[in-house]
């Protein structure tokens, strides 16, 4: 008996085994259901809104009238901590959602609904999807691209709240009610709505709030009781490159040895006023003396498949942080201003904010750099393929302040007066806002107001900067 019940055991073991081993196999070869949860754990850097608003009403039986808002970077400092904190609470509503499946689709963006109660509002540059919002690769609660990710809730998120998800050029948005405690949305909704923070930092209001102003969606405004609307520190620009020394070219080196497999066999020939260097059949990089780097992948994986935005984005990022081509204080404060999509390619562009506020390029310094972008990173599957950097650095200038005392309806005017010249009379404004505007290098960068028509800006108060004058 007892010899018959050790085989009976041995047996059972060996089941037991063989079992686990086939489930194991079916995770990681066979099993859809294994794959499924293997991608769910997948987690990538999620592209950052441009700016996180907190908008607080006066009474929220009133509405909007009394809506002001507060940009999270004029407050803590930390917004990307802030941000990841935030997107955990908005994994947590699109998960209910998955079960409850309850979001409904409106067409036509209400602002004045959206701006009627406290909220916190992730406004990005471009619609993305919402994989790309929440860096989870899985995620596709909505197929739509969206720009805009609003949170509010009447009683300041103690109980319950309503999620948007909308899309302000094809105007549209989802709607998602949600019970329950978001701990993290009201503990940074209450410090940044506290009277004395409020009292040093600047204060917008929508635009989407004020009677009779030619601006299309919302746009945050900032705006003061006082004749000085703010002061700010002018920044200039310089190349640090200078060939006509032997520092110079050991300055580029430095730059560009990120680039190469191998940065001690690469070549350097001198073409016109180019430097090229290149590394056996590898990788091919030139300077242009107008301050631009450009980089060219010899030899990108042949069998390669498509790749997602937010994949694709990750891929830059860690490309961008490797090869250290830009100095760390603005490669820390890039931003994604635009993604195209080609075939297999993907080209994501970059550009700059300070203390943020974004940095333009005037159309001179565009064409003089033969670039629209401080960076662009063109990605496909997982390799970069291409590549270019401005050299340029960008800082304040000594301790210079200057005072901005121009509100927002004299851009609003002037750019009214643009149009009624050229003829146009029914126009709206798509987006306004306050700019850094890089003309030349070594020249002062100025901040000033910049309004965007017809996905093209303008900068209504400084007319050389206005098409046809």
């Amino acid at each position: 008996m007892n010899a018959r019940r050790e085989r009976m055991k041995l047996i059972l073991l060996g089941a037991l085994i063989i079992i686990a081993v086939i489930q194991t196999g079916m995770l990681w070869l066979g099993g859809m259901s294994g794959h499924n949860f293997l991608k769910q754990t997948i987690k990538y850097e999620p592209i950052m809104p441009t700016n996180i608003w907190f908008v607080e009403t006066s009474n929220s039986n009133t509405g909007v009238p009394g809506a002001l808002a507060y940009r999270l970077d004029d407050t803590t400092g930390n917004e990307k901590r802030e941000y990841e904190r935030l997107i955990g609470e908005l994994s947590k509503l699109m998960d209910r959602q998955n079960e409850e499946g309850n979001m409904q689709k409106t067409d036509g963006v209400d602002w004045v609904k959206l701006l009627s109660m406290p909220s916190v509002i992730y406004e990005y540059e471009l619609p993305i999807d919402l994989a790309s919002i929440t860096g989870e690769s899985q995620n596709q609660l909505i197929k739509e691209k969206i720009d805009h990710v609003i949170i509010y809730s009447k009683n300041k998120f103690e109980k319950e709240a309503t999620l948007f998800l909308v899309n302000s050029e094809e105007d549209f948005m989802y709607e998602l009610s949600a019970v329950g405690t978001f701990d993290d949305i009201e503990k940074i909704y209450k410090v940044l709505t506290a009277d004395d923070l409020k009292r040093h930092i600047m204060a917008y209001q929508p635009s989407a709030t004020i009677d009779k102003v030619r601006l299309a969606g919302n746009s945050f405004l900032p705006t003061s009781s006082k004749e000085i609307l703010l002061n700010y520190e002018v920044l200039t620009s310089y190349n640090p490159i200078d060939l006509s020394s032997e520092e110079g070219y050991e300055k580029l080196e430095s730059m560009i040895n990120g680039l190469f497999v191998s940065p001690l066999v690469k070549e350097m020939v001198q073409q016109d006023e180019n430097v090229i260097y290149t590394e056996d059949m590898k990788t091919l990089v030139v300077y242009r003396p107008e301050g631009v780097i450009e980089y060219l992948n010899l030899a990108p994986r042949k069998l390669q498949t498509g790749t997602s935005m937010l994949k694709g984005y990750n891929v830059a990022l860690e490309f961008i942080d490797r090869v250290q081509v830009m100095p760390k204080s603005i490669a820390d404060n890039l931003y994604l201003a635009d993604v195209k999509q080609k075939g297999l390619d993907f080209t994501y562009s970059f550009n700059m904010m300070y203390e943020g506020y974004r940095l333009q390029l005037s159309e001179e310094m565009k064409a003089n750099l033969g670039m629209d972008d401080l960076v662009q990173v063109v990605v496909r599957g997982t390799d970069v393929i291409e590549a270019h950097f401005s050299t340029l650095e960008v800082v304040p200038k000594e301790v210079e302040l200057k005072a901005l005392s121009t509100h927002y309806l004299e851009p609003i005017d002037k750019m009214y007066t643009l149009f009624e010249k050229q003829g146009i009379e029914d126009f709206m404004i798509d987006h306004l806002e306050l700019v850094y505007l890089l003309e030349g290098i070594g020249e002062d960068i100025d901040m000033t107001w910049g309004a965007v028509y017809d996905h093209k800006w303008y900068y209504p108060l400084i007319m050389r900067q206005i098409p046809g004058f």
